[in-house]
């Protein structure tokens, strides 16, 4: 089931003439709104065109995908890279991929591909990688953003304009409240954005393996996570979990740097980000009363410091829970990936929260705090 959110695509631009200031900033945000319209409709089209040249991609099915889910800032990006390091087994979108979510589009790019390689030595793909390297070192030392790597899939539904990750764009976070809480939305529109989800996997698993079990990452699932499973019966999901006095301040000064940069006023921005921290304050909770009504067995919860002090440990437990064996090249590369936790320093530089501030967080969650011990 394919869906485009035409309601959202058309209230984007209102909202940038109504909270947007500046000439430069308006035409940008505008700029960047007519991307995703033409982007999304091309996209929407190439996937028309896959039951057409693609027909057993329907009969795809995703098997047991594992998602890995928690607020943004508390390992998610760490996690999930630790798990798509089982390449043999995993599924995933590298961050060019979700790009183009159509098989058309991804025999387009190979096809492309193949012809720089052929008559230019691969020539254009290197300066593409040279200015994405160049363009993306200030902000890789607060995220490691990367084209060829594992990225999150909630980026997949930006081009139908039901991605909650629009608010990177376009920081309207109150406005954009029900692009959050899918989970919380009629019956009839959550069932038609989980089907173009549903639709994105069984392309992404057709190109790369029917046997293989997709791996998820995306902090903005975690409130989607009774619509995943309604989804996908079998899924299973790996909660992180970090002490909000650490979480939100790093949280709020990456996306105040995408927003400044976007050229966002500081009145905006400010208040995009007292809406996302009420927001990722809510949905502490709200991702453990989720997880209640999921057995045991298809959950395993990380608290931060336990990934930071031993991911190979951790990955481990979450492979002994969910019943999957490691296999010996999977082991050797945990074992890479523990020697460089051991010697990983964060080049994040941002403001820590005050005592008043930890007190404030830890009251509006005081069982998780109890339970952390935060």
């Amino acid at each position: 089931m394919l869906y485009f959110d035409v309601y959202t695509m058309f209230k984007i631009p209102v909202l940038i003439f109504k909270k947007e200031r500046g000439i430069k900033r308006i035409a940008g945000a505008l700029l960047a709104w007519l991307f995703f319209v033409v982007a999304g409709i091309f996209s929407y089209l190439c996937m028309l065109l896959d039951y057409v040249f693609f027909p057993g991609v329907r009969k795809v099915e995703v098997k047991a995908p594992i998602f890995v889910v928690g607020n943004g800032r508390s390992g998610t990006t760490q996690m999930h890279r630790l798990l798509t390091g089982d390449e043999e087994r995993m599924s995933f979108f590298k961050g060019y991929e979700l790009l183009i979510p159509s098989l058309v589009q991804k025999k387009m790019l190979a096809g492309a591909a193949a012809l720089d390689r052929l008559l230019l030595g691969g020539r254009i793909y290197k300066r593409i990688r040279d200015k994405h390297d160049n363009g993306l070192q200030e902000v890789r030392q607060m995220h490691d953003w990367r084209m060829d790597s594992s990225e999150e899939d909630d980026f997949i539904m930006l081009y139908n304009f039901s991605a909650s990750t629009l608010i990177t764009f376009f920081p309207y976070i109150r406005e954009f409240h029900y692009l959050f809480y899918t989970d919380q939305r009629p019956e009839k529109a959550r069932r038609r954005i989980m089907g173009f989800y549903k639709a994105a996997l069984q392309r992404q698993i057709y190109a790369t393996g029917s046997n293989r079990i997709h791996c998820c990452k995306s902090p903005s699932f975690t409130v989607k996570i009774r619509s995943l499973r309604e989804t996908f019966p079998d899924a299973r999901f790996v909660a992180m979990v970090r002490n909000p006095a650490e979480m939100l301040p790093s949280l709020e000064h990456l996306m105040q740097w995408y927003w400044d940069k976007q050229g966002c006023h500081s009145e905006l921005s400010h208040e995009a980000a007292k809406a996302l921290s009420d927001q990722q304050m809510s949905q502490y909770n709200y991702m453990f009363e989720a997880l209640a009504s999921i057995p045991a067995k298809d959950q395993f919860v990380v608290h931060f410091p336990d990934l930071v002090a031993d991911p190979k440990a951790v990955v481990e437990g979450i492979y002994a829970r969910f019943g999957m064996p490691i296999s010996p090249s999977y082991a050797a590369f945990l074992d890479e990936e523990r020697e460089k936790a051991q010697r990983f320093v964060s080049k994040h530089d941002y403001e820590k929260a005050s005592g008043e501030e930890r007190e404030r967080y830890t009251a509006q969650i005081p069982e998780l705090a109890l339970r952390f011990g935060w």
